[in-house]
């Protein structure tokens, strides 16, 4: 409670958009879904593996793409506001995009063009890619991992995948 700066299970969970019977039920199970922990780490901009374990940076945030922006040559101030890091997070668009993969995503840029990658926002906060495309009866969601089917589109569009880091 001391990241928020609240002294209540009540002001907790008001900060974190829950109501406080949620806060106690995690406190009994001493676990709290992973759901909850994606859409806090989002919510807070705090890395989702910092979260879980403590490993990484804490912050996920636009200056860790001011950082590698001169790597590859975006010197663009406007380009580097709009850039931020996610990682992928999601076995959806496996092989080609892997779950550790490091994905810079241009937020400016949520119009959408057929067959690309954009990192999608889903009702329950999680934050995966997938590719859109649009057809007669609407935008369509596919993922290059067939266990997943595709799905019409109903996710908040957080902007197009344009790089990916991967470790080797």
């Amino acid at each position: 409670m001391s990241h928020y700066k609240v002294g209540t299970y009540v002001e907790l969970a008001k900060k974190i958009g829950v109501v406080e019977t949620t806060i106690s039920q995690w406190k009994q199970r001493e676990k709290i879904p992973k759901r909850n922990l994606y859409r806090i780490a989002n919510k807070e901009n705090i890395s989702y593996e910092w979260l879980i374990n403590g490993e990484g940076t804490k912050e996920t945030s636009t200056a860790a793409a001011h950082e590698i922006a001169p790597i590859f040559g975006f010197h663009i101030p406007e380009l580097t506001k709009s850039v931020k890091i996610y990682t992928a997070d999601s076995l959806r668009m496996s092989p080609s995009i892997k779950q550790t993969d490091k994905l810079l995503v241009d937020e400016s840029k949520t119009e959408i063009i057929s067959g690309r990658v954009y990192m999608l926002r889903g009702t329950d906060f999680t934050i995966f890619p997938a590719r859109l495309f649009e057809t007669e009866t609407g935008v369509v969601v596919r993922y290059d991992n067939t266990k997943y089917k595709e799905e019409k589109m109903n996710y908040e569009i957080l902007g197009q995948v344009f790089y990916i880091l991967r470790e080797i």
